[in-house]
């Protein structure tokens, strides 16, 4: 059986202004995210939300071609 990896100890506060779902919060949020992550030493962690990022990036700008 493989080992289940779990983190409980990351906690994100936003500010109720922040709850809404506009790109640009989620920018922002990734953002802030993976300094945390890095911040922590936790490079895989950080590299994930990275690769997010950048997805998020081009669906912006509509280059993403890859089926969801």
């Amino acid at each position: 059986m493989g080992t289940a990896m779990m983190d409980r100890d990351i906690v994100v506060r936003a500010a109720p202004s922040a709850r809404d779902r506009s790109r640009a919060t989620f920018d922002h949020a990734l953002q802030t995210l993976i300094a945390k992550a890095q911040g922590e030493g936790r490079t895989f962690l950080a590299y994930l939300l990275v690769m997010a990022l950048m997805h998020l990036r081009e669906e912006n700008e509509g280059r993403s071609g890859a089926p969801h």
